[in-house]
């Protein structure tokens, strides 16, 4: 174990040397989403690493996690990823850093600068929000709001609302952060109704992912358009993380059961790690997870086809991977529930190493498109994709992100919302914040 130890203290020590120039980038007012790329993974990736070495740990669930966790070959191949994503990460963040870019290139579309969205697209956001909250009612009547926290675990029926759910917290950021009406008390009005139905929302939903991505969400788009500046930024960031964490593993303990200690609630719930290299170990060794090669790649592909039609196709690869962790042999079952894992992951099922490049390859792509877009609802929901892809399967945030993009594309062609001009620009000069 010793030789892993010294593997994983090299990622551990690189990646939070990577870490600090970060949090020293977005002091300096970086508002590159490869900066909120690299927090999430640094959580997400490498702070597990860290808690398990440190902290040594047994999976009693995911049986199967424990070989790998403790195979040479497998934390190798997981300390190069991990490397490899920070160096990549830290290379887009040093050129769009204001201060150290040379070439001063690289070019930052600022979220509705200096502007605010129209006043209809402030009502469709409103509009949106209100329209879900009566479907749900209307559906579930007025009893699902006296039903208890998170009413959804007892209720099937009000999963289907959970897209809609998502969908309305990213209009009302936007409504929250974008807009302004001439009108003042109307607008007022607009935004705090919103906030209660919003409340109402996530009190029914019951899922403590869906508060950590609207926290995360709110929060960093309130710096990417320049609402607040980078200190203030790290300030928040650092009470949310706190307040998250602490409301997750309090649900735990209160909705789920679980009164495990934050050291293991930080190495299930809040990593990837093991799932990763549990697949490197399987790959080591021969052992397959899915059923057929393809079947996780093709599971994301047809993941808004319904099973009515095809009732055969594979499920997402995260109930594959949970089946083996537990000892199961693959099969195309669906288990009821399952670990969570990343793209990364259905990527290396299906192409192996080569699958991890191209998941690089697409991390790169979407955020350099993130970057390079000025409308705010279309930076929402760069935002929302760049959380989800460091933090949960594509299948699970698939549908909401087509809703949400038919809908940004309806309202910026309806409402000719255009967004960023070359004025919107952070042209790694230095520009600060005046908020």
């Amino acid at each position: 174990m010793t030789e892993i130890y010294l593997i994983r203290f090299i990622a551990i020590i690189w990646c939070s040397f990577c870490l600090i120039r970060v949090f020293k980038s977005i002091a300096r007012d970086n508002r590159s989403v490869f900066c909120l790329g690299y927090l999430l993974f640094y959580i997400f990736f490498v702070l597990p690493l860290f808690v398990h070495t440190v902290y040594p740990f047994e999976y009693y669930s995911f049986i199967k996690a424990n070989a790998a966790i403790s195979d040479l070959r497998a934390n190798i191949i997981y300390v190069i990823f991990d490397l490899a994503i920070s160096t990549v990460l830290m290379f887009f963040i040093k050129r769009s850093d204001p201060k150290l870019s040379k070439k001063k290139k690289y070019k930052i579309y600022i979220a509705e600068s200096g502007k605010y969205v129209s006043k209809q697209v402030s009502n469709f956001c409103f509009l949106f929000i209100v329209f879900t909250f009566v479907l749900i009612i209307i559906k579930n009547g007025p009893g699902i709001l006296f039903a208890g926290y998170g009413a959804r675990l007892d209720n099937p029926s009000y999963e289907i609302f959970e897209p809609l759910i998502t969908v309305s917290i990213l209009f009302y950021t936007v409504l929250m952060i974008f807009s302004k009406d001439y009108r003042h008390s109307h607008l007022f009005f607009k935004k705090f109704l919103a906030t209660i139905l919003i409340i109402l929302f996530i009190y029914m939903h019951g899922k403590r992912f869906i508060v950590a991505q609207f926290v995360i969400l709110f929060v960093y788009l309130l710096f990417v358009s320049k609402r607040i500046n980078g200190k203030q930024l790290l300030t928040l960031c650092g009470i949310s993380a706190v307040m998250v964490i602490g409301f997750a593993y309090l649900y735990g303990a209160l909705f789920k059961n679980n009164t495990s200690s934050l050291g293991e609630y930080m190495l299930i719930d809040l990593s990837r790690h093991y799932t990763l290299m549990y697949q490197f170990y399987c790959e080591g060794i021969g052992r397959a997870i899915s059923v057929n090669r393809f079947d996780a790649i093709i599971a994301d592909l047809t993941a808004i086809l319904p099973r009515s039609i095809w009732p055969d196709k594979p499920y997402p690869f995260s109930n594959s991977i949970t089946g083996s962790l537990v000892g199961l042999s693959p099969s195309n079952e669906n288990l009821g529930w399952s670990t969570t894992i990343t793209y990364f992951s259905d990527l290396f099922d299906s192409f192996s190493y080569f699958g991890l490049i191209v998941g690089i390859a697409i991390m790169i792509f979407v955020f350099r498109r993130i970057d390079k877009t000025g409308k705010a609802s279309s930076k929402a929901l760069g935002f929302y994709v760049a959380i989800n892809m460091f933090t949960v399967q594509f299948s699970a945030y698939i549908i909401p992100l087509l809703i949400f993009a038919v809908l940004v594309f309806f309202v910026n062609k309806l409402f000719r919302e255009k967004g960023g001009t070359k004025q919107d620009l952070v042209q790694n000069q230095n520009a600060t914040c005046q908020g």
